[in-house]
């Protein structure tokens, strides 16, 4: 599957040196994702100074301290994968099989032809659909 990329015709905007903005190539990017998709954020408040790098669902990666990526007890790999052992909270899955038979789930194809979903919507990659899917209100 091949995911939308930037159109053919489009050129990274200027960046914002006045606003404090780095060069693309200085960011903090341990998931490698490219100037179309990784925008830079300013802050709110008067909008002037450059905060950090956002996908456009307004995640950034956590930041590495001492070498590694952690937020509490959890550690983030965006590179590979990291064995720890049977209590990886991952029943079953290991790094040969990360998604193994008893981890899948299933759709309830019923309730989405009740809910509008069409051929035509799964190859147009409707995004508003699955939008209401997940937030119906």
């Amino acid at each position: 599957m091949k995911l939308p990329g930037a159109p053919p015709n489009w050129s990274a905007p200027a960046r914002k040196e006045a606003r404090g903005e780095p060069a693309f190539i200085d960011v903090d990017n341990p998931g490698g994702w490219d100037e179309y998709t990784y925008r830079p954020e300013f802050a709110a408040k008067g909008g002037k100074n450059y905060v950090r790098h956002v996908l456009p669902t307004g995640a950034s990666p956590v930041l590495e301290v001492d070498g590694k990526r952690a937020l509490g007890p959890w550690e983030f790999y965006y590179r590979g994968w990291k064995d720890i052992g049977e209590n990886s909270f991952r029943d079953g899955a290991n790094k040969a099989e990360p998604f193994p038979e008893s981890r899948h789930g299933k759709l309830d194809a019923q309730l989405l032809l009740r809910m509008g979903l069409t051929t035509e919507r799964m190859m147009s990659c409707d995004a508003l659909f699955f939008y209401h899917l997940l937030r119906p209100n």
